[in-house]
């Protein structure tokens, strides 16, 4: 190999500081297998790394491959962000929910599609429906039939949602008294949610569930079996495409079982559900149900309080390989080269003025 060698005068030392140059990202894997409840593991991954170095080391923690999973911020049921691998592992904040979904990246005639569930409110003009759970990344054949995505995201959701029997009249509403009162408690709940949601993203975003559900829930069933009149067995939820916050439809997916539908990895899927459907087949308690792994139970490296003057002078004199960016020319071949590069002292004088770097650069 080429060597170069030149001797530079210096006024003073200049010593880089033994800086962490890893952190920890705390992470919610959702595996492929959808009987397997998500993990929570504690993920050590490069500090100015992107999303491609956190899949590879949660692949290697996980045993899955690395290649086929995606970083997602989750806030407030909807996906925040989904990275690409390129991203830099920065933009993550320790107070963000981060989940990682395994896709199935093996067969080229899946997409991945991004998937809200959302429950029908219909008495409620503002609020037509709420989101509620955790959102899906759901790898999806890009062209198949109704009825097909019906089965393909119902498999998905297996864990959690059971399907009902053949005899169940589930979709019925139940007996009336004379004096249940249906009116005001629909009233109500309309007061309801339209003051007590919290809206981030949009004037038209949906309430926060679970603050008005339990007293909307009659009404909402009595509103549905009178509007839709219902004759023979509905499926649980119907499907639309939506905006990435879920809370705008942009077009209905038919329900004609044999109806051809065409995906693509820009639209955003929503369950809308039944409300009898989710009380009677959803259970929640399984669908938040999580295990965590040996690595959350790891005990956090402690920071070290005290560096010595000699650790400054051995990073100072440890050979260092150049980046892509910082390539040496060779004289050579003519070209640029990944090179390494070491400092070595080769005189000192009888006062020597030391600078520490307490400050650090990345492009």
């Amino acid at each position: 190999p080429k060597v170069s060698v030149t001797f530079d005068p210096t006024c003073y030392l200049s010593l880089p500081l033994p800086v962490k140059k890893e952190r920890q990202v705390e992470v919610f894997l959702v595996y492929l297998d959808p009987l397997k409840p998500p993990t929570q593991f504690k993920v050590t991954a490069p500090k100015n790394g992107s999303m491609g170095d956190l899949c590879i080391a949660l692949g290697k923690l996980a045993n899955v491959p690395g290649e086929s999973l995606v970083v997602t911020d989750v806030y407030n049921h909807r996906f925040h962000k989904i990275y690409t691998s390129d991203d830099q592992l920065s933009h993550i904040l320790d107070r963000d929910d981060i989940f990682v979904y395994e896709t199935d990246n093996t067969d080229s005639n899946n997409v991945t599609v991004p998937v809200y569930l959302r429950e029908k409110k219909n008495c409620s003009s503002y609020a037509p429906s709420n989101l509620f759970g955790q959102p899906l990344l759901c790898s999806l054949p890009q062209s198949c039939t109704s009825s097909q995505l019906y089965d393909h995201l119902l498999q998905r959701m297996a864990r959690y949602v059971s399907r009902p029997a053949e005899e169940d009249d589930w979709w019925k509403p139940p007996p009336k008294s004379p004096d249940s009162g249906q009116g005001d408690d629909c009233s109500m709940e309309q007061g309801e949610g339209s003051s007590g949601g919290s809206s981030e993203e949009s004037p038209t975003s949906e309430t926060e569930p679970g603050k008005a559900s339990t007293a909307a829930e009659t009404p909402d069933d009595d509103m549905l079996s009178e509007e839709e009149e219902v004759v023979g067995p509905l499926k649980m939820f119907s499907l639309h495409l939506v905006n990435s916050y879920g809370n705008a439809q942009i077009e209905p997916i038919s329900e004609q079982e044999e109806e051809a539908i065409t995906l693509n990895s820009k639209n955003y899927l929503s369950l809308d559900w039944h409300p009898r459907a989710k009380q009677k087949f959803f259970n929640e308690k399984a669908a938040e149900d999580f295990s965590q792994d040996d690595s959350w139970h790891g005990k956090t490296t402690p920071k070290k309080q005290v560096i010595k003057l000699s650790e400054c002078l051995k990073l100072y004199t440890s050979q260092e390989k150049l980046g892509a960016d910082d390539a040496w020319y060779c004289p050579n071949c003519q070209k640029h080269q990944q090179a390494t590069k070491k400092f070595d002292l080769w005189s000192l004088p009888e006062v020597l003025v030391i600078h520490l770097k307490r400050f650090s650069y990345n492009r």
